[in-house]
């Protein structure tokens, strides 16, 4: 029996478009904005079995936080 992609992958392949790479920039992107305007070190996670795309300020470091 014959395993079916994921549909995540075939819809690349159909369409041509790296959309999962296209949401990680976007964060990524998203990111770097929060960074300018507060500071700080920031987590990115997109998680696309559970549908979520996360940007937070890392705070297990405290070398980032105001005093």
């Amino acid at each position: 029996m014959k395993q079916a992609l994921h549909p995540d992958l075939q819809r690349q392949l159909i369409g041509g478009a790296d959309l999962l790479a296209e949401a990680e920039n976007a964060a990524r992107y998203l990111s770097g904005i929060m960074q300018e305007i507060h500071g700080g070190d920031w987590r990115v996670s997109v998680n696309h079995e559970n549908c979520f795309a996360m940007v937070a300020r890392d705070f297990s470091d405290k070398k980032g936080t105001p005093a």
